[in-house]
Order: structure tokens, then C-alpha cells, then sequence
């Protein structure tokens, strides 16, 4: 069967190889010069920097991640480096006074002795939440390709995480903590998912790990991955529309020539279908629900270096706040939280990645940037260079007054969510896509349109894993779901 995949992204990769696997005859479609631009990254004095792969969940020994990066023939072609059992996150809560440490080590059970310890009167509700976090994980049907099956595919409701909160009377700071890896993926803790917001959170409290060489040497096995499977790779093709009607999809047209499929596995931007399909091919509710799509939350990023080895095998996230719902609400980057993180080192200098998750443009500024539409980087307002300094010095002066372990820290470079937009082709400049929350409805893998099936972390879940698990999802519709979890279930996951 030919299958076209439009979009070079883990979730495109992983398709590409999943379908080649079962005999396709594939070819993928990437916009830009190299295949996975977000992921890979870019080097600056000799220093790798990434920009879309920090560090991941559920990537040691027997990890579900660890077992797709496996299934589709990249593990091999990578190191894996775990984060520190007994601090893998280390909290640091700023106030006028000064800052408050909580360490966070991996596995439930010391992650919960450790937050009990410090909030005794609540250590029972820490308790149940972390165990049912934990449930909540293990039994879900895209952990296990044992439970997978056509009709476990959409994530199931179960009413939102602030629901979990209703009657207890938590401090604010143990009420974030317990709340914070809603950021892995842009949503405020107030509109999550409790399942969704499990499968993020557990993954991420068990089994975090880097790779060594970070998202340049991912993108390298996705490159070796695609070139022994025999993928077409056709780079610098930015798809201009696909030649679809109810029989079901037959070619896929670009800016540089026209590929017939039987099958097409879509990875942009949803919002992008309804000019690429034939004007009636989706229904009018769909077509409006795919463009008023509502985003994560906005970001900063910082580049810059150290000597120190504070950040090795480890992150922080510095919090300028006590409540973490500030930081989706607030444009003041006085109530940011910076999550910092270091890579491989070369020549004894780490590389230092923050990212800064706050509303930093008021919604004039964002308006005015909007306007430029994506790519006219000539047309970005007069004072968009000043704000973007202004933002790099304050962040930098963040790291150096509340993280004095990294005194030598030395800053190379900045982007704000506008320079991502330009950067990605397809990308909305929000740093996890499309939010998935109780009141944002999700986009469904499927399509009305025989043989087109959507995939990415705007689809069913965020961040690499969402994005390897869509692509499962999206390419069982070609080769049967009971054949692939069962050989999904089988795979080393070591």
C-alpha cells in the first residue's frame, strides 16, 4: 500500500516506521531542509542546544517510551542517561524572604514520603492522590498495549484534576507541587484531565531520563531509522493540499510535485486541514472546531552555559510563585516558573536550557504579533528587539540570583514563541500544540475521509510519548490494531 506521511516530527517518524514495518511503501513529507526541526535542535560555540527534547519520562528499563523507541528500531542508536533517584526535580519556591527547597526524587512511594514529611497534616491525602495518579497510569489502555484495542482509543473524561482538590484545603505550594507537571504540557492544572494529567505526571516520576547529545542524536536515529527502512524522504516539500473526496484520499500536492497515496497520515497542525482538503470534504462544525483550536500556553527560552554540574541528571524549576495557576494567567514574568535544565557537556561547559512558562506579551503585544503573520519576520513591530532583551536579561537575572549554584552561568541566546512559529513550518509558535483539557474538545484521529488519519501531540496526548502513541494509534487503521499492540506488547522494552 502507498502511504504518504505529511510532517517529519516524532509522531511523522514513528508512522513512517511503524507502516514500513508492515510493508508499506511509505513516504514522508517534511516542509524544512532537515527531517524532525523542532527536535533537532542547533550548536552555538560548540555547544549542542536543544529546542524541542530535554529530557522525558518513562525512558529507563522497561519504560512504555523506551519500548516504542525499540518497536520502531531507534533504541539502539541511542544512550540513555536516568536522572537522579533522589532529586530528579528540585522545586525552589522564591519569595521576599528568600527560597524554599522541595527535592523531588523518583518512584511514588519516596516522592510521597518526601511531600508527607513536610506537610504532615495532609500526608494522607498526598497518600491517595499520588496512588491514584499511579492507577490511574498502569491501568490505562495506552500504557499497556495489552488493553489497547479500537475501542480504548480516545482518552476517557474522568472529570478534571482541580476536582481532586475541591475538599482539601491545601496549601498553595503543596497544592502546585502536587499539580506541576501540568506544565509538561501547557495546561493550567484548574482545565486538566485527571487521566491525562496521570500519564504525564507518573511517566514523569519514573524513569526520567536525557539522551546523550540530546535532540541532535534523536534526530540522528530518526535518520538512520528512516534510511534502513527504506522511507522516501522528500525534505524542503511543504504540502499545499491533499486531492481528497468521499472515496478517500488520492494525492498529496506540494510546492515541488504531486505524490498518489492510497493512505495519508497527517501530522501538521489541525488547524491547517481545512485549507489543505477540498472545500465540503469536512463537515462545516469540524472545519470551525479545527480553526478556533485553542493553544498552550505561551513561553520564553533561554540558551546559555555553565561549568557547574548542578543540572546534571537533574532539572529545576524556579518558582516565582506559590500558585502555579498564576503563571497561565499572569503576563508579569515576575510570576514565571523557569524550568532549567542542562545537556551533555563538552569541555567541562554544560549547556543550560530555561524555559519560561508564563504569558510574557500582554494581549496587545500578542496581537501585534499575530498580525505579522507566520514566517514575515520583517514585519515583527519596531519594539519586538527591545522586548526580547528585556526578556533575556530578566530571565538571566532570575538564574542568577535565585540559582546561585550556577554562578558562572553565561547566556547565549533567546526565542520567544514567534521565533518558533518562524522556525517550524506548520507551528503556531505554542510550545505543546493544541491544549488538551475537559473544555478544549480533542481532535479525533479519524476523518470522514477514507485513508486519512491524523496524528501528533495535538491529537490524543502531549509530548514525545503522545506522539509515538498517536502514531500507533494512527497507523493501526492501516495495519489492523490487534497485529500491532500485540507486536507493540511484545517488543524489548530494555
Amino acid at each position: 500500500m502507498q502511504t504518504v506521511v505529511i510532517g517529519s516530527g516524532a509522531s511523522g517518524v514513528c508512522s513512517a516506521l511503524i507502516l514500513a514495518r508492515y510493508g508499506h511503501k511509505v513516504t514522508l513529507l517534511e516542509a524544512g531542509r532537515e527531517v524532525a526541526p523542532l527536535l533537532r535542535g542547533f550548536s552555538r560555540g560548540g555547544l549542542h542546544f536543544d529546542t524541542g527534547f530535554h529530557h522525558a519520562g518513562a525512558l529507563g528499563p522497561g519504560g512504555i517510551l523506551r519500548r516504542y523507541l525499540n518497536f520502531c528500531g531507534l533504541g539502539r542508536e541511542l544512550s540513555f542517561k536516568p536522572y537522579r533517584q533522589d532529586c530528579s526535580e528540585l522545586f525552589r519556591f522564591v519569595s521576599d524572604t528568600g527560597y524554599e527547597d522541595v527535592p523531588l526524587p523518583q518512584g511514588t512511594g519516596k516522592t510521597t514520603k518526601t511531600l508527607a514529611s513536610r506537610w504532615p497534616e495532609h500526608a494522607g491525602f498526598i497518600r491517595r492522590f499520588l496512588s491514584d495518579i499511579e492507577s490511574a497510569y498502569r491501568h490505562s489502555p495506552f500504557i499497556d498495549p495489552r488493553r489497547m484495542s479500537a475501542q480504548s482509543l480516545m482518552m476517557p473524561s474522568g472529570g478534571k484534576l482541580a476536582a481532586r482538590f475541591e475538599s482539601a484545603d491545601l496549601p498553595a505550594r503543596l497544592r502546585s507541587l502536587l499539580s506541576a507537571r501540568s506544565i509538561y504540557y501547557g495546561t493550567p492544572p484548574g482545565r486538566c484531565l485527571f487521566e491525562e494529567f496521570a500519564l504525564v505526571t507518573h511517566s514523569m516520576q519514573e524513569g526520567v531520563c536525557g539522551i546523550e547529545n540530546g535532540g541532535a542524536a534523536l534526530s540522528r536515529a530518526f535518520e538512520l531509522a528512516l534510511s534502513r527502512a527504506g522511507v522516501d524522504v522528500r525534505t524542503g516539500h511543504k504540502v499545499t493540499g491533499l486531492n481528497a473526496s468521499k472515496s478517500g484520499v488520492a494525492e498529496v500536492l506540494t510546492d515541488k510535485g504531486t505524490f498518489a497515496c492510497e493512505g495519508c497520515v497527517y501530522t501538521g497542525h489541525p488547524s491547517r486541514l481545512p485549507e489543505l482538503l477540498p472545500q465540503g470534504s469536512l463537515r462545516p462544525a469540524m472545519a470551525r472546531h479545527l480553526r478556533t483550536l485553542e493553544e498552550t500556553s505561551r513561553f520564553f527560552m533561554l540558551f546559555g552555559s555553565t561549568s557547574r554540574d548542578f543540572l546534571d541528571g537533574r532539572s529545576v524549576l524556579l518558582c516565582m510563585s506559590d500558585d502555579i495557576e498564576n503563571l497561565f494567567s499572569s503576563t508579569d514574568a515576575r510570576h514565571a516558573w523557569l524550568h532549567v535544565s542542562a545537556g551533555t557537556p563538552v569541555d567541562g561547559r554544560y549547556p543550560v536550557f530555561a524555559v519560561a512558562r508564563t504569558s510574557v506579551l500582554s494581549p496587545e503585544e500578542a496581537q501585534g504579533l499575530e498580525s505579522s503573520g507566520p514566517g514575515k519576520k520583517g514585519g515583527r513591530p519596531a519594539w519586538y528587539p527591545g522586548w526580547k532583551d528585556e526578556m533575556q536579561n530578566r530571565l538571566a537575572g532570575l538564574i542568577a540570583r535565585h540559582i546561585p549554584e550556577l554562578n558562572d552561568f553565561r547566556v547565549v541566546d533567546s526565542c520567544s514563541e514567534y521565533s518558533m512559529r518562524d522556525w517550524v513550518e506548520g507551528s503556531s509558535g505554542s510550545i505543546y500544540g493544541v491544549m488538551h483539557s475537559a473544555d478544549n474538545m480533542p481532535v479525533p484521529p479519524f476523518t470522514r475521509i477514507p485513508g486519512l488519519v491524523l496524528a501528533g501531540q495535538s491529537i490524543l496526548l502531549p509530548g514525545l510519548l503522545g506522539a509515538f502513541i498517536s502514531a500507533a494509534v494512527a497507523c493501526g487503521h492501516f495495519t489492523g490494531y490487534e497485529r500491532l499492540f500485540r507486536d507493540l506488547a511484545c517488543a524489548n522494552a530494555e
